[in-house]
C-alpha cells in the first residue's frame, strides 16, 4: 500500500519521532510524508532512508498550498492518508471533500483542552471533534488518557483504536555509567514550553540545594533548553543553580545522553499523550520520576514515583527518595525496566498494529 502522512511539522518532537520510527521499521508499505511547516530535523532523517518528503509551509500561503496538496494527492494516488496532530486532522477534512480518500487520524496529545493552546488550535480541535464522526475511518490514539479526554469533548469513540508508542530497542541500550561521574545525575528531556513545566523541576532542585544536598547534577536536553534561553539562565542564576544544572539543548544522539543518567524526571503539567522519553529511558535502563500525565501510569511500574503536577515540594521529596533508593537504582532493576519495554512497547508491536489497522481500512 501507499500511505501519505500529513503532519504539522518535522521538528524534534514525540509525534515526529514516532512517525519516523514507524516508517523506518515498516517494510510492508510505501510512505510519503507531507509537512505543513518549516522545521526539518526529521525531514533530513527521512530522506536518508529514501522516504519522499514534501514541505508545503502552510504559514506562507494557505489557499495556494491546499491546492498544491490536493494536486499532489491526486498525482500520487495514496491508498490512505494518515494525519498526525490537530492541524493535519483539520486539513484532512478539506482533503476528504476534494479527493474522497480514505483517512486515518492520530491523536498525540492527552489534553485537548490545554490552556497552553492558542485560540485557533482550540477552535480546530472542536471542529475536529464534530468531524470525527464522518471524516476519518479510524482514529489512532497513543494514550488511554487521551482517548478518554477526546471522547469527552465529542470525538467519535467507535472509531478510536489504541496503539501505544514503540521504542527501537536496537538504538537504546543499557550501558554502565561513566566512572568519572561520581555525582548523582538527574536528566530532563523536553522542549522548552509551558506544558513541560521546567520551572517546577528547577524549583524542586532549588529546595534540594537549600537543604544542603550538593552531590548531584541535573542535565537538561531539548529544543530551546540551552544557553541561548535567557529566561531559563536567569532563573538558574537567581536560584544559584548554575553549577548544578547544565543546559544542552537538542541532542541528536539522545541514546548516549541516557547512559549518563542515574534517573530521569518528567515534570510536565499537561499535554503528554504517551511520553516517548519514559520509554526511551526505560529501554536504556534508567528509572523515572514523572508527574501524573498522559499514560505515564501505564509504564512506570513503581507508583511512588508518579506524583501530582505543579508541586515542587513533593517533587523535591521524591527526588531525594530516589537518591537513596538502592533497589530502584540497582543493576537488576535497570535490566527489568528494559524487559518491560521489550515485552509491551517494542517498535515491532507498534508497526504491526498500524499495519493491521491500515489493511482493515483499505480492505487489503
Amino acid at each position: 500500500m501507499k500511505i501519505l502522512h500529513l503532519i504539522s511539522g518535522l521538528g524534534m518532537g514525540g509525534a515526529e519521532n514516532t512517525l519516523y520510527n514507524l516508517i523506518k521499521s515498516d517494510s510492508n508499505n510505501n510512505h510519503i510524508v507531507v509537512s505543513l511547516s518549516n522545521p526539518i530535523y526529521f525531514e533530513k532523517k527521512l530522506k536518508k532512508i529514501n522516504v519522499k518528503v514534501i514541505n508545503l509551509n502552510f504559514k506562507s500561503s494557505i489557499l495556494n498550498n491546499i491546492f498544491k496538496l490536493i494536486t499532489l494527492i491526486k498525482k500520487n494516488k495514496p491508498n490512505l492518508i494518515q494525519s498526525w496532530m490537530y492541524h493535519a486532522e483539520f486539513l484532512s477534512i478539506i482533503i476528504k471533500i476534494f479527493t474522497f480518500k480514505k483517512i486515518a487520524w492520530n491523536i498525540r496529545n492527552s489534553t485537548p483542552f490545554s490552556r497552553s493552546f492558542k485560540i485557533i488550535t482550540r477552535i480546530l480541535i472542536f471542529i475536529n471533534a464534530f468531524s470525527s464522526h464522518f471524516i476519518p475511518h479510524r482514529i489512532v490514539s497513543c494514550s488511554k488518557e487521551a482517548t478518554k479526554n477526546h471522547v469527552n469533548i465529542g470525538y467519535c469513540k467507535k472509531k478510536i483504536v489504541y496503539i501505544p508508542n514503540g521504542v527501537d530497542l536496537k538504538k537504546f541500550n543499557i550501558k554502565p555509567k561513566k566512572k568519572s561521574l561520581k555525582k548523582i545525575t538527574i536528566g530532563c528531556v523536553a522542549r522548552f514550553s509551558a506544558q513541560k513545566d521546567h520551572m517546577n523541576l528547577i524549583k524542586a532542585l532549588s529546595i534540594i540545594k537549600n537543604k544542603g544536598y550538593k552531590n548531584w547534577q541535573c542535565y537538561f536536553a531539548g529544543k530551546n533548553v540551552d544557553n541561548k534561553n535567557v529566561y531559563l539562565k536567569k532563573k538558574l542564576k537567581n536560584l544559584k543553580l548554575q553549577k548544578y544544572c547544565k543546559l544542552y539543548g537538542p541532542i541528536k544522539k539522545i541514546e548516549k545522553f541516557y547512559n549518563y543518567l542515574d534517573f530521569l524526571v518528567l515534570p510536565s503539567k499537561d499535554g503528554e499523550g504517551f511520553p516517548n522519553v519514559v520509554l526511551e529511558a526505560y529501554a536504556s535502563g534508567v528509572p523515572c520520576i514523572s508527574t501524573n500525565v498522559g499514560d505515564v501510569k501505564e509504564v512506570i511500574n513503581n507508583k511512588k514515583y508518579i506524583i501530582e503536577r505543579k508541586n515542587a515540594q513533593i517533587l523535591s521529596n521524591v527526588i531525594l527518595k530516589m537518591f537513596n533508593d538502592k533497589n530502584t537504582l540497582s543493576k537488576n532493576n535497570r535490566v527489568n525496566l528494559r524487559k518491560l519495554v521489550k515485552k509491551k512497547y517494542s517498535i515491532d508491536k507498534m508497526v504491526f498494529s498500524y499495519n493491521y489497522q491500515w489493511k482493515k481500512i483499505c480492505n487489503v
